[in-house]
């Protein structure tokens, strides 16, 4: 059986799962909380670190016959991963293309793929970025830019 306890961590409540044990020993509940603290303060290091971290998708544009994005990771220590990709929207939704970027911790990159011969596709760009259990992702804008390719 698992035990769920909210622990406060500023403003937020992290979630600390344990198992349920028999206590055996007087011992024993001295050790799980100081398990418990200790995975209290780990949270509390990510959630901190997560805020810290801020990334920046650019809009698509077009240069020549190429198709290209800025994206930018701030504040981010080394423990981070960004992949940064492009998609366009397509009849059926949107796809993802290829000519993604991956780096770690904070820096500017730039996207670049082919432009598709004489198409007008709307195309954003997408930041996926993971540190132990946090995850953060941000996209250039919801409808995406319209392109037009030669």
């Amino acid at each position: 059986m698992k035990l769920y306890q909210l622990v406060p961590v500023g403003m937020a409540a992290v979630a600390v799962v344990g198992l349920a044990q028999p206590v055996s020993a007087a011992a024993r509940p001295a050790e799980q909380a100081v398990a418990v603290s200790q995975v209290v303060a780990a949270a509390a290091a990510e959630a901190e670190a997560a805020r810290r971290c801020n990334i920046v998708a650019g809009a698509p544009f077009r240069v020549g016959k190429r198709i290209k994005a800025n994206v930018k990771s701030t504040g981010c220590n080394a423990t981070w991963v960004h992949t940064a990709s492009l998609w366009r929207k397509r009849a059926w939704g949107w796809q993802r293309l290829g000519g993604q970027q991956r780096w770690i911790a904070g820096k500017f990159r730039t996207i670049n793929i082919p432009c598709d011969r004489k198409s007008i596709y709307p195309y954003k760009t997408h930041i996926l970025s993971k540190q132990g259990g946090s995850i953060l992702h941000t996209w250039s804008s919801k409808r995406g830019t319209t392109i037009r390719c030669p």
